[in-house]
């Protein structure tokens, strides 16, 4: 870049000497100077600007302000450009970098935002972000280069980071933009999926860690504070105490049930996603049916009330299931109406009920879900024998402290559902009618929301805009191409590609374990695609064995059971390619894994066989045993020529 295009000392001087005075450049000649001296300047920030987006944020923007006089047209004592990491980043906070009256400056800060948002920024600025503003004085300024500049600010932005995450989330901006960044420029901060996209799909080839994964996105998801405050390493992924620290909260999570776990499949369906009937059959063989909810509705009704009323009512219903559970000596309950009947609860999903008036069993039921139903929502439409599940919910209230709702604090907390294996299943199939209410414009809480009407139920059902649904998808199993269209238009793809990188070099043997995945994965690409290349994660256990001679019996094994088998499948046995995957056309024969033999059709069958064919001999290959004194898998040098040769 021209030198002649950076900030120079005249622009500071005129910082300096006019800013906050009334501008006269009209009839002031040394102003209409200055005001071209700092337009110039601006130009100058608008390109540091726009090096720093470009380096960092390329889905980001950039707005500025190139006049240096204000609208009570006074000039300006500093400059600013601000800088948005995505699209969807809270308007209110931004990057700043720019110059003032004593040198440059880079900083987290709000950009018009409410008086309230204003006083907490500062507030919380004071007390733990002071680190929110890097200076740099005007001498170090002037004796950099602009790209000495950049870097500067490159490094400054990593550093801070961390923190503008946790002021968007302590300010409570993230709820209200659907901020997430998945920038993958920000070096030490790269984001390998989204931070806080409401629905997301996690998808690669097979061994690349999606599952995996899915325990740092859903935490993530679910309790972003905590996760930041990890301070993971994107790039290096969890260490092991980190992944400890993780694999903890999700399962105090699960425990909770703010996250749950489904796997799709072909047989999956409505009835056992949103809601669907179920038989129920009492002592004396009587059956009757009732609306069960699904995995995907109970945690769209979870989500929508707070955790204390949750764990309220979960604990009055232990108490009421202890009290029902001595079949010889049952609980007897009254309606509102003031009529008995007895309740006993021998496990499942349901209370069995007898009214005292029958003098019988009569094999009523009322099922638990449908007294937190009424508990939570106080909607009685669809609910079986509403009076006995409202004489029930009465019971907890009067004799095991059920406090009604209104007495409870609201704090809505995420909640998150992860759904593996997401594209094997059929997406109408599953989803029905409620494709369209997972969008996050269509939430509730959303400008656009919109309801439906279950078919089983009756309920109006919406989807709240504090569940985060995060998917997984091999890639092998389904090009992402066929996935299905409104499946494809409502969620964020996070790609997952195999990282070699990983490895770091390291040598098991003298086999470069990075050098033998990378290049196994340029041969499937060409002959294949890069969906179907090998994941790192099928390689980690060789990684990270101290022992060398065990970590060889691993690279063994994940060869024998893992990478030959999935070989066969990408290629549909044509041993042919899966030769060449492994160098084998390029080596001597001994260190072949899969070896090539040719026979005349002469030889096998005579010169009369009548075969009519266009070859004249028949190629068939055959895979070396991994058994033996002598097998070649035992040979290190047969790895390292996969990537040495050719």
């Amino acid at each position: 870049m021209n030198q002649n295009m950076y900030f120079n000392q005249e622009m500071f001087d005129c910082l300096n000497r006019y800013g906050n005075t009334p501008n006269n450049r009209h009839e002031d000649e040394q102003q209409q100077h200055a005001y071209q001296v700092l337009s110039k300047a601006y130009s100058v920030t608008s390109l540091w600007a726009d090096s720093l987006k470009n380096a960092l944020f390329q889905n980001g923007y950039i707005k500025i302000r190139k006049s240096p006089v204000n609208q009570g047209n006074h000039f300006f004592d500093y400059n600013w450009a601000k800088i948005y990491p995505e699209k969807n980043s809270p308007k209110e906070l931004a990057f700043t970098i720019g110059i003032g009256k004593t040198g440059a400056f880079l900083k987290v800060d709000t950009v018009q935002a409410s008086k309230s948002i204003r006083e907490k920024y500062l507030s919380l600025r004071d007390e733990d972000y002071s680190s929110l503003i890097k200076y740099m004085p005007i001498d170090e300024l002037l004796s950099l280069t602009f790209q000495e500049l950049v870097e500067w600010s490159k490094e400054r932005v990593q550093e801070l980071f961390p923190q503008y995450e946790k002021m968007i989330i302590a300010l409570g901006l993230h709820a209200s933009s659907g901020y997430k960044n998945k920038d993958d420029k920000v070096s030490i901060h790269k984001k390998t999926y989204s931070q806080a996209g409401l629905n997301q799909i996690l998808y690669g080839p097979p061994g690349t860690g999606k599952t995996f994964h899915t325990i740092e996105a859903a935490v993530k998801a679910a309790e972003p504070t905590f996760y930041l405050d990890l301070n993971i390493d994107q790039l290096k992924g969890a260490t092991q105490e980190q992944r400890a620290q993780l694999q903890s909260k999700f399962k105090e999570l699960s425990d909770s049930k703010r996250i749950r776990f489904v796997t799709f499949h072909q047989s999956y369906g409505y009835e056992e996603f949103v809601e669907g009937l179920k038989a129920e059959c009492n002592d004396e063989g009587q059956i009757s049916y009732c609306v069960e909810a699904g995995i995907f509705k109970q945690i769209c009704q979870d989500a929508k009330s707070s955790n204390a009323e949750h764990q309220q009512f979960d604990c009055a219903l232990e108490k009421l299931k202890e009290l029902c559970s001595d079949e010889q000596n049952p609980l007897r309950v009254k309606t509102f109406n003031k009529s008995e009947f007895d309740v006993v609860y021998r496990g499942g999903k349901t209370f069995l009920l007898d009214p005292v008036s029958a003098g019988k069993s009569c094999g009523y039921s009322a099922s638990l879900e449908n007294i937190k139903k009424l508990y939570l929502t106080g909607n009685k439409d669809g609910i079986y024998n509403i009076s006995y599940v409202r004489g029930l919910l009465e019971y907890m209230r009067g004799h095991l402290n059920l406090a009604p709702i209104s007495q409870h604090e609201k704090q809505i907390q995420p909640y998150v559902l992860v759904i593996d294996e997401i594209n094997r299943g059929n997406i109408s199939k599953i989803f029905g009618e409620l494709i369209t209410l997972i969008e996050p414009s269509k939430r509730k809480g959303a400008e656009e929301v919109l309801e439906v009407t279950l078919p089983y139920s009756g309920e109006a059902f919406s989807v709240p805009d504090n569940l985060h649904i995060i998917g997984t998808m091999n890639t092998a199993d389904r090009s992402l191409a066929l996935m299905d269209t409104a499946l494809r238009r409502r969620f964020d793809f996070v790609e997952m590609m195999p990282k070699p990188e990983l490895f770091e070099h390291k040598t098991v043997k003298n086999i470069d374990l990075t050098e033998l995945l990378t290049t196994l994965n340029k041969r499937i690409e060409v002959l294949y695609d890069r969906e179907h290349t090998l994941g790192h994660a099928f390689l980690f256990p060789v990684y990270n064995e101290q022992d060398e001679d065990k970590a060889f019996e691993l690279l063994k094994a994940a060869f024998k059971n893992i990478i030959i088998p999935l070989l066969e499948e990408y290629f549909f046995d044509d041993w042919n390619k899966i030769r060449l995957v492994l160098g084998d056309n390029q080596k001597e024969a001994a260190l072949c894994f899969v070896t090539k033999q040719e026979d005349s059709y002469e030889s096998l069958f005579g010169t009369n066989h009548g075969l009519n064919l266009y070859e004249y001999a028949k190629v068939t290959f055959q895979l070396a045993s991994f058994d033996g004194d002598d097998s070649v898998w035992d040979q290190p040098e047969a790895y390292i020529a996969i990537y040495t040769k050719g």
